[in-house]
C-alpha cells in the first residue's frame, strides 16, 4: 500500500467509527431515556447493542493502529506540513475525522456517566424500599407467633 492509500484506508476506517460512534450516542440518549421510564427490558436490549458495537469499534481501532503505525513508520510522517497538497489535505480530514470521533466519545462518557449516577440513586431507592418490606414483614411475623394462644381451646376431663 501506498502513502496516499493507506490514508484514504484510514479515513475510511475514521469514517467507519464515526457511524458506529454516532450510533452508540443514540442508544446512550435512549438508554438515558429508558432508566426514567425504568422499563429494564428496554435496557438490557440497549446494552447488547451497545456491547455489540463496541466490540465492532474495538475490531476498527486496532485496524487503525496498525495502519497508522505503519504509516508513521514506512513513511516516516511526522509533520503534516512536509507533505504533499493531497496528503497534506486528506492528513487534516483524517485530523479532523479524530477530533470529531473524540468530542463524540466524551460526550458519550458524560451521558454514561450521567446514567451510571442515575442507576445507583434507583438502586439505592430499591434497597431502602427492600429493608422496608423486610421490617413489615418481621413486624408481621411477630404479630402472627400470637395467633396460636388466640385459638379455640377445648378441655378434656377424662375423669368421668
Amino acid at each position: 500500500m501506498g502513502r496516499e492509500e493507506l490514508i484514504e484506508y484510514l479515513l475510511k476506517l475514521s469514517e467507519g467509527k464515526l457511524f458506529l460512534i454516532n450510533q452508540l450516542l443514540t442508544l446512550t440518549q435512549q438508554q438515558s431515556e429508558g432508566l426514567e421510564s425504568e422499563e429494564s427490558h428496554i435496557l438490557n436490549e440497549i446494552i447488547e447493542q451497545k456491547q455489540n458495537i463496541m466490540g465492532r469499534i474495538d475490531v476498527l481501532d486496532k485496524e487503525f493502529v496498525s495502519k497508522h503505525d505503519l504509516l508513521k513508520g514506512e513513511f516516516l510522517i511526522d509533520n503534516v506540513e512536509t507533505m504533499q497538497a493531497d496528503d497534506k489535505n486528506n492528513m487534516r480530514l483524517l485530523q479532523d475525522k479524530i477530533r470529531e470521533i473524540q468530542m463524540l466519545t466524551e460526550k458519550i462518557q458524560q451521558i454514561d456517566n450521567a446514567n451510571i449516577e442515575r442507576l445507583k440513586k434507583n438502586m439505592e431507592l430499591v434497597k431502602n424500599e427492600l429493608k422496608k418490606v423486610k421490617f413489615g414483614k418481621k413486624i408481621a411475623q411477630g404479630y402472627g407467633n400470637n395467633k396460636v394462644t388466640d385459638g379455640i381451646s377445648i378441655f378434656v376431663d377424662k375423669k368421668q
